[in-house]
C-alpha cells in the first residue's frame, strides 16, 4: 500500500502494450493502470472525505518508441545530472553555517518542488524530507537559467528526478530555450560512460522486444 497523494492510496498496477498487429514495436500504445482508493463525495484535495473511499483506475498512455527512448536517456544515466552537487547544496543550505537567505531559498525550492511533484507530501500533508535526495542538478538547464534570472530559486536550480528525461523546452520569465528538437532529439542528454550507455540501450531494447511480441 503506497500513498500517492494525502489523499489517494496506490493498491497496484499493471502495464500493457497494445500488440495491434501491422504496427511496429515503436508505434505500440503503451498503457500503464494504477489502482487506487479515492476519496468518495466532493471534498477539498489533500482533505480525506468523512464518506470513505472508492476504487479508482488512473490511466496513463503513451507510444512505446517515446518510452523506450526515454528509457534510454533518462537522467540517471547522464553525465551532466550532478545528484552530490545538489545533497552537498541542501546541506549546505541547512547546516548550522546556513544564513537566513539560504533557508529562505531552500524553502522556497521545497515549495516549487512539492507543487510539481505531489509525492513528496507525507500521508500528513508535510514534506517528505527524504524524497528531497531523489533529484539532481542538470547542470546546463541550471547555468541557462542562471543566465537568464539569476539565482532565483523560484527558477534555479533545475532539478529534475533521476528517472526523468529533458524536457521539450524551458522557460523563465523573458525567455525561452527549446530543448529536444529535430536536430537534437534526445536533448542535451550524454551518456555519464560506457556502462550508462549500454544499461540505457538494453533498457530501451528490453521494452522494444516486448512491445514486438505478437
Amino acid at each position: 500500500m503506497n500513498p500517492l497523494k494525502p489523499e489517494i492510496t496506490v493498491r497496484g498496477e499493471r502495464t500493457d502494450i497494445s500488440q495491434t498487429p501491422e504496427t511496429d514495436a515503436e508505434g505500440q500504445v503503451l498503457r500503464r493502470h494504477v489502482y487506487a482508493d479515492v476519496p468518495a463525495g466532493p471534498g477539498a484535495a489533500g482533505v480525506v472525505s468523512s464518506q470513505g473511499t472508492v476504487p479508482a483506475i488512473l490511466e496513463y498512455k503513451t507510444q512505446v518508441g517515446e518510452m523506450a527512448n526515454a528509457v534510454k536517456t533518462s537522467c540517471a544515466g547522464c553525465r551532466h545530472y550532478d545528484m552530490n552537487a545538489w545533497r552537498k547544496y541542501i546541506e549546505a543550505s541547512t547546516g548550522p553555517a546556513s544564513t537566513a537567505t539560504d533557508r529562505q531559498t531552500i524553502q522556497a525550492l521545497r515549495d516549487r518542488l512539492v507543487a510539481d511533484n505531489v509525492a513528496l507530501k507525507g500521508l500528513d500533508g508535510k514534506f517528505d524530507e527524504a524524497s528531497l535526495f531523489a533529484f539532481g542538478i542538470c547542470r546546463p538547464l541550471s547555468d541557462w537559467v542562471e543566465g537568464i534570472v539569476g539565482r532565483n530559486p523560484m527558477h534555479w536550480p533545475v532539478v529534475p528526478e533521476s528517472h526523468a528525461t529533458c524536457p521539450s523546452y524551458i522557460q523563465v520569465p523573458g525567455a525561452r530555450m527549446e530543448v529536444v528538437t529535430v536536430m537534437q532529439p534526445m536533448g542535451l542528454f550524454k551518456a555519464r560512460d560506457l556502462d550508462a550507455r549500454k544499461i540505457g540501450d538494453k533498457r530501451r531494447d528490453e521494452l522494444l522486444f516486448a512491445a514486438s511480441k505478437k
